[in-house]
């Protein structure tokens, strides 16, 4: 089945409550699904192309329905290039969800902090990424299908109204540098403030498919070596629950604002 045609068959079900924003859900951030009203379900296996994961936690579903108001688009977790062996897995959902006429998409990627004061619980905005290791995997896993700068990927607009969201709502949102596809140290010696295996090719996708792209990194623990002193394992872990309730209170406020538009 064709990309058009896969459109087809959800725009036969949903009706003209065509989605303007993609939300990508990653680990951890699953409870935002509770928040879509009247969603349209559709399971990642019964659309061609959607990747199939054997992740417990990945529940692989795209929910069609409102938030805060709005038609949006939830895709509920993504393929890690580290489990799927290709940096293109997401291509497939997100040409879907651009077709459908979801012009922005906001990103979020699981992370471990490299910083002390940034620790398991938290959101951060990501201002910019760095590759780490050889780009070449990058560059030749997309081939000439995606010709983009990916550095430049994040869109100025859409950071400022997460920011003024997360202000309104009083919810601290840190903000950083990502580092992608290498291990601690090799992130914190090229300026990265977290680290994770997802995002930037989700990130250059966007971009090629001409959608405008904002992300948020949850927290999901500390990088080796980064924790503070006398930080129990379980405290981090009851804490990472809380990245969750964050994002939806940022996310209502932020599609009351004009998040969608």
């Amino acid at each position: 089945m064709s990309t058009a045609a896969t459109v087809e068959r959800i725009l036969e079900r949903i009706g003209h409550r065509q989605p303007k924003l993609a939300i990508v859900l990653s680990t951890g951030l699953q409870a935002v699904d509770g928040d879509i009203e009247d969603p349209t379900t559709f399971a990642y296996a019964e659309l061609p192309g959607f990747p199939k994961s054997a992740v417990p936690s990945h529940r692989g579903r795209l929910l069609l329905g409102k938030l805060a108001g709005h038609s949006v688009a939830l895709l509920e977790s993504h393929e890690d290039y580290y489990r799927a062996g290709r940096v293109d897995a997401m291509r497939e959902p997100f040409e879907v969800a651009a077709a459908l006429g979801c012009g922005k998409v906001l990103l979020t990627a699981a992370a471990h902090s490299l910083r002390a004061d940034l620790g398991p619980g938290r959101l951060a905005l990501v201002t910019s990424h760095v590759m780490l290791g050889d780009p070449a995997s990058l560059s030749h896993g997309f081939a000439t299908r995606y010709p983009i700068d990916w550095h430049a990927a994040y869109d100025p607009v859409l950071t400022e109204r997460l920011t003024a969201a997360s202000a309104r709502v009083e919810v601290p949102l840190a903000s950083g540098c990502f580092g992608w596809g290498g291990d601690a140290a090799n992130a914190r010696d090229q300026g990265a403030d977290m680290l994770g295996v997802s995002l930037i090719p989700e990130s250059v996708i966007a971009r090629a498919l001409g959608m405008r792209s904002v992300a948020i990194a949850n927290i999901i623990d500390w990088a080796p070596g980064a924790a503070p002193a006398g930080i129990s394992p379980d405290l981090a872990r009851q804490r990472a629950d809380f990245g969750a309730i964050h994002l939806r209170r940022i996310l209502a406020d932020y599609l009351q604002h004009g998040g969608a538009d």
